[in-house]
Parts: structure tokens; sequence; C-alpha cells
């Protein structure tokens, strides 16, 4: 399955999990929680109908890095931006993570709430079949 196909199949489910009449509004740079207004629940829901469509698990711990990430200052300074430590973590833990990406995004957690790093996490889990 291809990114394309993959992110088509994202948009569906982001669009009725979120009530997203419009889906044109789901892009891969959208913000799951400041453009389309996603809470801590629908992350859940999202992922566990995401597991259904794709049949693959995911673990919460293998698409999004732990507490310690944020609170540790070796991972990110105190305005929020990624240290090299932070990036070699980021990459190391999670291979599907793009680089430039993590450095492209105005803050991390715009980016671990985009559409694009949850189709590149389905990308990678998919190459493993």
């Amino acid at each position: 399955m291809d990114k394309d196909e993959i992110f088509n199949k994202l948009k569906a489910c982001v669009g009725e999990v979120l009530l997203v009449e419009e889906e044109d509004l789901i892009q891969p740079d959208s913000d799951l929680v400041n453009d389309l207004g996603a809470e801590s629940i629908d992350f859940v829901e999202i992922l566990h109908s995401l597991e259904k469509i794709f049949d693959v698990k995911i673990p919460r711990d293998e698409i999004y890095p732990n507490r310690e990430f944020f609170t540790d200052r070796k991972y990110l300074t105190k305005d929020r931006k990624v240290t090299q430590v932070g990036v070699d973590k980021l990459i190391s833990s999670y291979p599907y993570l793009d680089k430039n990406k993590i450095m492209e995004y105005q803050s991390l957690t715009q980016y671990l709430n985009s559409i694009s790093l949850i189709v590149d996490f389905l990308e990678y889990k998919m190459a493993d079949r």
C-alpha cells in the first residue's frame, strides 16, 4: 500500500471520528489538535480504528515518545525546541520519524500531532509485513 492510499484511508478515518464534514480540510500537515479539534480520547479512537482498517497493532509507546522525553531538558530546551540529543533519541527510538520534519515543524508537538506522522508510522508498520 502506498503513501497516498494510506493517507486517503487515514483521512476518511479522521474525518469520521472527528466529524469533519469537508475532508479537504484534512491535509498531511494538519494538526489533529489545533486544526481539527481532536482531544485525547479522539486519539485513542483514531488509533483503535486504524488498527482495524490496516490490521496492525499500534501500541502508544511505539508511535509517540513517553512523558520523560517531554520533561527531560537533554531532549527539549525550556522553549520546547528539540536538542540534537533529542533528535538522535527520536530517530533511534522511532525509525519512521523523518529528521527533516522534526526540524521543520514549529514545534515537536505540532509534528507529533500531524497527519503526516501517522501516515509515516503506518507506512513503516505496513512495510514489516
